[in-house]
This record gives C-alpha cells, sequence and structure tokens, in this order.
C-alpha cells in the first residue's frame, strides 16, 4: 500500500523528498516507503514485525523503550506479562540478521539493563574470519593430543636417561643378574630339568630377552640363550661382538637334577624396564588428555553455560538479566 500511494500520488502534490522517506543510524538504513533495510549497502530480509520494531527504533534512536511500549505499538493489542518472550525472540532474530551483515560491534539493537532496549552506537571493526565454536572445540582437541604426545616423548627420554644412570652403578647391575640367576635356577628346579633336557631353556630365555647367558660344563659350552636374542643385536656375528667380555658377570653355578654348571650372565636392565615403562607412561598420557581438554577449553565452557542462561533468560522474557553474548564470537 505505501508503494501504490507512493507511486500514484494526486498530481497537486509535490512529492517527498528522498532523504525524508528513509532513517538511518549506525550504518543500518530503512525505507519508510516500503519494507526494505540496508545494513553497511547491503540489503537484508526482515519480517514485517522485525520491520516495525527497526522502524520504531530508528525514529527515536535516543530513547529506551520498555517491552510494553514496543508490543502495544508493533501489534497493536494491549500488553500482557506473557508477551516479553514473544517480544525478545523478535528482537533477538533482529539483531542476528543485523549483526550477520553489519561490521560494527557491539550490536545495533541492544537490551539497557532491564528497562527495555535501544539503538546503540557501534564502532567500526575489521572483518576476519574467526572461528566458530565447533572449529574451536577441534582445536583444543588437537592441542590437548599435543600436549599429551610432547609429555609421552618427554618421559620417555627422561626414562631412558635414568634406566641408563641406575643399571651403569656396578652394585645394581650384579644385584639384578643375581635375581635372574636365581629365576632360572628356580625355573630349572620346578621342571627337573637335567643337562640332557638343557634346550627346554628356550622358553625361559623367549620370555626373559633382557637376559643372555651361556651354560658350560667344565670348558665344553652347553646352551646359549644368543641364537633366541639374536634379532636384538642385528648385525652382530656372535654373542662375544655384540656383548663385549668386560661386560659379562663372573660365573655362577646353575644346578642340574644330573649335574653342577657354570654360566656367564649379561642382564640388560634398561630394555627390561624401558618398555614396561613406556607402557605406564602411555596410560598416564591418555589420562591426562581430558585434563589437557578442560585446562585449555574453559573460556569456552563458561562461554557455552553463559549463552544457555542468556537465551533462556530472552525466551522467558526476563529483562532484569544482561545480555552480553556477542554475534560472531
Amino acid at each position: 500500500m505505501l508503494r501504490r500511494y507512493c507511486v500514484y500520488q494526486g498530481k497537486g502534490q509535490a512529492p517527498a523528498r528522498a532523504e525524508n522517506l528513509t532513517l538511518c543510524s549506525h550504518g543500518v538504513k530503512l525505507a519508510l516507503d516500503c519494507n526494505r533495510v540496508w545494513v553497511d549497502g547491503e540489503e537484508i530480509d526482515l519480517t514485517e514485525t522485525e520491520y516495525k520494531i527497526l522502524r520504531l527504533l530508528m525514529q527515536s534512536p535516543q530513547r529506551i523503550f520498555p517491552v510494553q511500549v514496543i508490543y502495544e505499538d508493533v501489534w497493536q493489542e494491549p500488553y500482557f506479562y506473557t508477551s516479553n518472550g514473544t517480544v525478545m525472540v523478535h528482537i533477538r532474530n533482529l539483531r542476528m540478521k543485523i549483526e550477520k551483515k553489519t561490521r560494527r560491534t557491539p550490536p545495533v539493537c541492544r537490551p539497557c539493563g532491564g528497562k527495555g532496549t535501544a539503538l546503540c552506537p557501534g564502532r567500526r571493526r575489521i572483518m576476519r574470519k574467526k572461528l566458530g565454536l565447533s572449529g574451536k572445540l577441534v582445536l583444543m582437541i588437537l592441542f590437548s593430543a599435543l600436549a599429551s604426545a610432547v609429555f609421552l616423548v618427554g618421559m620417555q627420554v627422561v626414562l631412558n636417561k635414568a634406566l641408563w644412570l641406575y643399571f651403569d652403578q656396578p652394585e645394581t647391575q650384579q644385584k639384578a643378574v643375581e635375581k635372574q640367576v636365581q629365576e632360572l635356577q628356580n625355573y630349572i628346579d620346578r621342571r627337573g630339568l637335567s643337562s640332557r633336557d638343557i634346550d627346554k631353556l628356550d622358553d625361559w630365555s623367549v620370555r626373559n630377552g633382557s637376559t643372555m647367558f651361556i651354560i658350560y660344563d667344565r670348558s665344553r659350552m652347553l646352551y646359549s640363550s644368543y641364537p633366541l636374542v639374536a634379532p636384538v643385536y642385528e648385525g652382530r656375528e656372535n654373542v662375544m661382538e655384540a656383548v663385549p667380555a668386560e661386560h659379562w658377570l663372573p660365573m655362577y653355578s646353575l644346578t642340574f637334577s644330573d649335574k653342577k654348571t657354570t654360566a656367564m650372565f649379561y642382564y640388560n636392565g634398561v630394555d627390561a624396564y624401558y618398555g614396561k615403562g613406556c607402557e605406564i607412561l602411555l596410560l598416564v598420557s591418555f589420562a591426562l588428555f581430558p585434563l589437557f581438554f578442560f585446562l585449555s577449553s574453559r573460556k569456552i565452557i563458561r562461554y557455552i553455560l553463559l549463552l544457555s542462561g542468556e537465551i533462556q533468560a530472552m525466551e522467558g522474557g526476563d529483562l532484569d538479566h544482561p545480555i552480553t553474548i556477542q554475534g560472531g564470537r
């Protein structure tokens, strides 16, 4: 009707000036002769109700409009308290549409601490593409995974250095070898092995790959565990090349059911404990992942909780609840 009125005005009337048919405020231009709105020169689509609310606010940009005034002016109906939610939902939609196009912040339609709604001036900002909430959560997950991986690698280096320092002490190495000798002797006793059954030691040798030993009957070698653990020392032709003689501890006695023998032992405690230590560190790093994620995403979690509370307040028409969330965050 307004467009037809503008086109078919009476001949005797002077046409209205173009500047009197538009309202401009804070980068928003509103045409009074038709339901059209431009934000920073780009037209946006508004519903009739949103257009009427924006027109009311722009006609008196310095005024704070209570919800009752907005409702009675736009809807042309008596105000009831239950109408708060209806007004606030339309204002929220209007804000979202304007903020999607505008290069200004804070929002053009701003609640004023329980008194009502008004237009507020905005300052120009550089438009930068920001990550959404899901993008930020993905970044936090990647950061937490990276932090856990760095922790794991760092602790593996520390573990390796600590084990080498510990087993490099002669007393520590000797006690560790004596423990292996006792375990092997217990294995022989439980199974009642004789020197003729010596090949049955293969099972113990494989399960204790960090221990190498050679069993002698006087000067004749009865058994060597080196072929079973040789892949660990790839490229070495024989056991003495893999482990120099100075690393072997003195002869120990092993008793079989039919005779006593002597044995030389070499125990690699670093390899024995490093694998177990890495398994524990891997479990710890997995346990630290949610902790790193929580610490890095505290602001996002607070933002989600705040956003949820303010949406509930707007839908419930609570004008005393301050609105602090801005679009585009």
